[in-house]
């Protein structure tokens, strides 16, 4: 069976604050279709290390819910500070061979790691 390869991505800028651009790829459907597929693997196999009070890119999860519950903590709890954050970049800096190595530990399926990679 032939590897996969992707499609050239087009890319395009938007508007982001005042005089910057911030660029953006566009994935054929062919490379969405394999990237969803990819993802309900990924998610079937770690979702069930997610604690509950995680709502960030997770299914059936919401801002909504994070929200409702962070008042009830907050107001029925004994806690006394948040902290907001926001990582910057976070995605640009990530470190690709440590993403795979942490990968390689819950997914044994060579073939499937060499897609992602």
């Amino acid at each position: 069976m032939p590897l996969y390869r992707t499609d050239h991505v087009k890319r395009i800028f938007i508007p982001k604050g005042k005089d910057k651009l911030r660029p953006l790829g566009l994935p054929t459907v062919k490379d969405k279709l394999v990237q969803q597929c990819a993802s309900q693997i990924l998610q079937s196999i770690c979702e069930a290390d997610f604690l509950p009070n995680s709502y960030g890119y997770r299914p059936n999860k919401s801002a909504h819910q994070a929200i409702y519950s962070l008042n009830l903590n907050l107001q029925y709890k004994n806690y006394h500070y948040i902290v907001e954050a926001d990582i910057k970049g976070f995605f640009n800096e990530l470190d690709h061979k440590w993403l795979m190595d942490m990968l390689k530990l819950r997914v044994d399926d060579q073939a499937f790691l060499n897609l992602i990679n």
